[in-house]
């Protein structure tokens, strides 16, 4: 599978953290990243890394190597967003523009707020910027501390347009 600018690579992720949005959504898909193809060909994925450890979380580019490892993922499904190579362009730089600026990972999930970002919400985020008229489908979560409607991984597959390749 050859991945292309613009793409989106999800996976079903390991840690107790995957585990929590894999039971509240009843889904394997627990986190999601918009490829950015470097100009000598080298791809990186970018998302709203969770913090882990004693690092940080936040908006970053990393290579799809360490997005994909064994380490962090048990499966990967990569979407291809049925739209215009300018668009897609576009949702890039403004996925990018996020990770320039090291927006901090949004621990309260919260989707009118700029400042911090999680996963789902940069690519929400990320498509509207790039002028894609996006309705917002929600996920209804019922979880200790966290009841109510969320943006998970798999709502992004039902409002891009697009197909798994």
């Amino acid at each position: 599978m050859e991945l292309r600018e613009g793409d989106l690579l999800f996976r079903a992720g390991r840690g107790w953290r995957a585990e929590v949005v894999r039971t509240a959504s009843n889904s394997i898909l627990t986190h999601v990243g918009i490829v950015d193809v470097a100009d000598d060909g080298q791809v990186y994925i970018i998302h709203a890394e969770p913090p882990e450890g004693s690092r940080a979380g936040r908006v970053r580019r990393q290579s799809l190597e360490v997005f994909a490892g064994s380490q962090q993922a048990t499966a990967l499904i990569a979407y291809r967003p049925a739209l215009t190579e300018k668009v897609l362009s576009r949702a890039v730089s403004a996925a990018r523009r996020a990770s320039d600026l090291a927006l901090p990972f949004d621990d309260e999930f919260d989707l009118k707020s700029d400042e911090a970002m999680y996963c789902s919400e940069l690519i929400w985020k990320a498509f509207v910027e790039a002028g894609v008229p996006l309705k917002l489908v929600q996920t209804h979560i019922t979880f200790p501390g966290k009841t109510g409607y969320y943006l998970m991984p798999e709502d992004i597959m039902a409002m891009i347009p697009g197909h798994q390749i």
